[in-house]
């Protein structure tokens, strides 16, 4: 709701075609900028591991999840905005307010190691856990079916028991598979044009019209939700703890 906040008042400034920010507003949009794009894009890493990771140690990630509650995971996800803003209210701190709405290359000697924490760290992330997925998926570890009783003859009982539970491990690697391919798009969709103006504007080689860059940053903020929507709607696990933790709620 803040970066939409923020979008609301970047609507009002074209509408009004002037400009109604202030030194204080200058500070807050640049500080809360910054932390959405961490928080979004370290959020989108994590939740691209904890597929990684069910599909590499599915009994521990049964266990884990069957055991912690959901709201356990938010709090994992949401102290990731810890990092951010510290970067950001050491740059609201140090930087003289010109850095703070568009930054100089030329005169920001950090940029490199903010645009790395930006960009470069969960971005690959994404991508590494992201080919590990879909190579795991694509060449699963095949394991014998046979039973050997102590008769001596072998009963194949076994595999035609395993069929629901083939069945069902296809489903959810082809849920995961789906998560992962929705979490490239909606990477590509909402990150990639904002960091196509963002790289113009502090470069200033380029000229980008306003309404396009109020677009771009629409669509990054609204990551947010959509990280949300993927994860409630395609992980079982996390999707019936929180129906049972909100039943709980709401009976009480």
């Amino acid at each position: 709701m803040a970066g939409f906040t923020v979008m609301a008042v970047y609507m009002i400034n074209l509408i009004a075609n002037r400009n109604i920010f202030s030194e204080p507003m200058c500070y807050f949009t640049a500080l809360l900028k910054t932390c959405m794009t961490l928080f979004s894009l370290y959020s989108l890493a994590l939740l691209c591991i904890e597929r990684l990771f069910m599909l590499k140690f599915p009994v521990k990630h049964r266990k884990m999840f069957s055991s912690v509650r959901p709201f356990i995971l938010i709090v994992i996800v949401l102290s990731l905005s810890i990092p951010s803003l510290a970067v950001s209210t050491f740059e609201v701190v140090y930087f003289p307010k010109q850095h703070l709405c568009w930054f100089n290359l030329e005169e920001l000697s950090f940029v490199s190691v903010f645009l790395i924490l930006i960009f470069a760290v969960p971005a690959l992330a994404l991508v590494l856990s992201s080919l590990v997925i879909i190579k795991t998926i694509k060449h699963p570890k095949h394991v014998g079916t046979k039973l050997v009783v102590p008769g001596g003859e072998s009963d194949n009982t076994q595999g035609n028991k395993s069929t629901p539970s083939r069945c069902l491990k296809s489903k959810k690697n082809l849920r995961t598979y789906f998560m992962v391919v929705l979490m490239v798009l909606t990477f590509l969709f909402c990150h990639i044009p904002n960091m196509i103006t963002f790289f113009c504007e502090l470069s200033n080689h380029c000229q980008i019209s306003e309404r396009l860059t109020v677009g771009a940053k629409f669509l990054h903020f609204s990551k947010s939700f959509l990280n949300t929507v993927i994860y409630g709607l395609l992980n079982k696990e996390v999707r019936e703890n929180l129906y049972v933790l909100l039943r709980r709620k709401l009976l009480k």
